[in-house]
């Protein structure tokens, strides 16, 4: 087995589709549509499945022992793709080679206009007079939480040095990791006086995206190649950062990558725990049939909704809990193949 760096590097404004992101006018005449700001793990996954077609042409042509014989699907637990093992959740890095992920959502809210603010966790918890839940576990919640004040939107450096455990936000009013760039026109298929408007994405110019492959030794891939959605990506040998030991409390799971479980497994999780601090999100991927005629179905959504609990989640869970938490996120083999539900456990017990 080997381990490799995809490193996707943005040129220009991108636009990356997801799950509501339109806002309908009168009559469906007038819309917005606004980019996400970062790809998902199902798209990072197509990625280095593409990056496994050595000599792409217009008919599509694979070896399925090297990238599987299928498309991706999450909602599934039957997957094989060829010579690859698994990816990582997404990183960014910065031109310094710098490693940052998603701050944890027990960073306690604050000013978070202050870019460069160390990541500071709840510290202080207060405790119920009653257990509640179907375990009894007794529940605990930070005296310093302010439901006023939003949670983390920004990422956080993990790589030794001035940087180290420092946060950046995703948007304020400073400095941006991620700028908007507004497109505006007029769809004349539709009505003469349909308005557009498309808000791109561009990612902060000396950062990159990248994640990390575990792949067979035989694995095949392009080292150099522009990809969608417009990003340009290069592949080299190198192994995944460690996450530190030193950022989290002993009695903290973080969600380091989105997590998909079922809901009954959910609440299960939320039971086992003292305190949780969690957002939601929803999902729908695309399936691909590279054979189909038509555009529909060649790219045909999943025909249900996902829930997906964000990365940058944080469960606080007593230790004889702790295990029973582990074993209900490694459940879905098919989520962890593409990088979801990876869980950093604080010291890295």
């Amino acid at each position: 087995m080997k381990q490799l760096r995809i490193q996707l590097t943005p040129p220009e404004p991108y636009f990356l589709g997801g799950e509501r992101i339109f806002e309908i006018g009168d009559g469906n005449k007038h819309y917005y549509i606004r980019s996400l700001l970062s790809p998902s793990q199902t798209t990072l996954f197509g990625i280095l499945r593409y990056l496994g077609i050595v000599k792409p042409n217009r008919q599509m042509q694979f070896d399925p022992d090297n990238i599987g014989p299928h498309s991706y699907r999450l909602d599934t637990q039957d997957g094989s793709y060829g010579r690859i093992i698994n990816i990582s959740p997404l990183y960014l890095m910065d031109d310094q080679g710098a490693y940052y992920v998603k701050t944890p959502f027990d960073h306690i809210p604050g000013n978070f206009e202050e870019d460069e603010k160390e990541y500071e966790p709840f510290s202080e918890y207060v405790t119920d007079a009653e257990p509640v839940g179907a375990g009894g576990v007794q529940k605990r919640y930070p005296s310093q939480y302010n439901a006023k004040h939003e949670l983390a939107d920004s990422w956080m450096c993990i790589s030794q040095g001035e940087k180290y455990k420092k946060t950046y936000k995703n948007k304020n009013k400073k400095k941006n990791l991620f700028e908007s760039d507004n497109r505006v026109g007029i769809d004349k298929q539709k009505t003469e006086k349909a308005f557009v408007k498309k808000e791109y994405s561009l990612l902060k110019r000396g950062f990159s995206f990248v994640f990390f492959a575990n792949v067979e030794d035989d694995f095949q891939y392009a080292e150099e190649r522009f990809v969608e959605p417009g990003f340009y990506a290069r592949v080299t040998e190198d192994a995944e950062p460690t996450f530190p030991a030193d950022v989290l409390r002993n009695d903290i799971l973080y969600a380091q990558s989105d997590i998909f479980i079922s809901s009954e497994d959910a609440q299960k999780l939320y039971s086992l725990c003292e305190f949780v601090c969690v957002d939601t999100k929803s999902f729908r991927g695309r399936v691909t049939n590279v054979k189909a005629q038509t555009l529909r179905e060649r790219f045909k959504r999943y025909d249900r909704i996902l829930t997906l609990i964000q990365a940058g989640s944080v469960f606080k869970v007593g230790s004889d809990n702790l295990d029973a938490a582990k074993d209900l996120l490694g459940q879905n083999k098919q989520a962890i193949i593409a990088g979801f539900n990876k869980i950093i456990s604080g010291g890295n017990i």
